[in-house]
């Protein structure tokens, strides 16, 4: 979230325009959503695309999923998870789109509770994405003089080598990215996020590598090609990793 949002009153809510058929928006930043609904509906809702947390602003009102009721009191979340298409029946506003802490005031402000893991879940800050990235660039460079030195032994010593290069490295950025979500106590569901963040910048080092790579590794241009299918594999490989995490913590 970029910016914090100041409380809105029950009656700052209900002055809000209203589409019919629709809620009234609140506040919106990136994947923060607050949306009012002065005059719930009484039938079912069609099938939510996310996790929708519910809050009755005043009054009473009553939750039902299939053949779940529930009654939900003022202040009170009703969690409605997405697969299932929910019934929510009452004559009270209440907020929908929310998250675990509710600011001191007649309607404040949650951040929505989306499972995103398959984009990367919750949002990362810009600072921890330089910093990331910045990570992510000096390992590619420690990378790319390795490769100088070591090339010859990696990429031009047979197909079995090769194929071990390939191994060993998909294997080390699994380790570094696992490493350094730990240190920077990143979050399960940032880990897409924080591979893409961190591969970007030795993807774009790799252009020039790859263009110049005789002059740059001293190697046989026809090598070019061995070293761009292992770093492919090993980017592959890492974002199955990322991936892999992300879902775990769903």
């Amino acid at each position: 979230m970029d910016r914090t949002p100041s409380p809105v009153t029950l009656a700052q809510a209900l002055a809000l325009p209203i589409t019919p058929g629709r809620s009234a928006e609140v506040f919106v930043d990136a994947d923060l959503e607050i949306r009012f609904a002065g005059r719930p509906t009484n039938g079912p809702q069609v099938p939510h695309l996310r996790d929708e947390i519910y809050v009755v602003a005043t009054g009473t009102a009553r939750y039902r999923v299939e053949d779940a009721v529930s009654d939900g009191a003022r202040g009170r979340p009703a969690l409605l998870r997405r697969p299932h298409p929910p019934r929510l029946r009452g004559q009270f506003p209440r907020l929908h789109r929310l998250g675990p802490v509710l600011r001191p005031a007649e309607i404040g402000w949650r951040p929505k509770a989306v499972r995103m893991a398959h984009l990367g879940g919750t949002r990362m800050t810009s600072k921890e994405m330089t910093t990331l990235s910045l990570l992510g660039f000096g390992i590619w460079l420690s990378g790319a003089v390795m490769f100088r030195f070591g090339g010859a032994l990696m990429f031009e010593n047979g197909p079995w080598i090769l194929a071990a290069s390939g191994l060993g490295i998909a294997f080390s950025v699994c380790l570094l990215l696992s490493s350094i979500m730990g240190w920077r106590k990143t979050p399960a569901d940032q880990a897409v996020t924080a591979a893409v963040v961190m591969t970007l910048p030795g993807l774009f080092g790799d252009v020039i590598y790859v263009m110049d790579f005789h002059q740059i590794t001293g190697l046989q241009p026809t090598t070019a090609a061995s070293y761009a299918a292992v770093i492919i594999f090993g980017t592959a490989v890492l974002f199955i990793y990322a991936l892999r995490i992300a879902r775990r913590a769903a």
